[in-house]
């Protein structure tokens, strides 16, 4: 038996599983996996997602995820807008390590006009060979431009969560 994503939420909010809230904190879901239905038609899973039960969501950078890409039409506010619309927030995005390389002061900026409390970095984007030095000097890299606001970032990220 196959069963489609919109039947399978639709399922869980008819059965109620999403509004036990067991650590009473806001039920959230990544978004990956209804991204075609995004892509297709945003207001209408949001309204889907909010019907489940979900109060939260986080989504993937519409700058570097392809299936993302027509939200970056839209200015942080109004995509934020749009969530709330819906009766949802988004406090965390995704992004790769490239797209925060090359363009961490606009991310940034997009990520406070959404409401973000998380810039999450998804993966480091080091290939399979890479030994622990390579993680641990890229780990260190982020970690010194989160920190350092001769370094594309610094105190703006904690700014943003005031």
């Amino acid at each position: 038996m196959r069963i489609t994503r919109r039947e399978w939420l639709g399922g869980v909010a008819a059965a109620g599983l999403l509004r036990a809230k067991p650590l009473g904190l806001p039920i959230g879901c990544q978004t990956y996996p209804v991204r075609a239905d995004i892509a297709k038609d945003l207001p209408g899973t949001l309204e889907q997602l909010r019907s489940a039960g979900f109060e939260t969501i986080e989504l993937c950078s519409p700058h570097s995820y392809g299936e993302f890409k027509p939200l970056a039409k839209m200015s942080g506010g109004e995509l934020k807008k749009t969530i709330e619309a819906a009766g949802l927030k988004c406090e965390s995005c995704h992004y790769n390590s490239r797209e925060l390389k090359e363009n961490l002061d606009d991310r940034i900026a997009y990520a406070k006009e959404l409401g973000l409390k998380q810039m999450v970095l998804a993966s480091f984007g080091l290939p399979a060979t890479a030994k622990l030095a390579d993680w641990s000097r890229s780990a260190e890299e982020f970690t010194d431009r989160g920190e350092d606001p001769q370094g594309g970032a610094g105190g703006r990220i904690s700014q943003s969560q005031q």
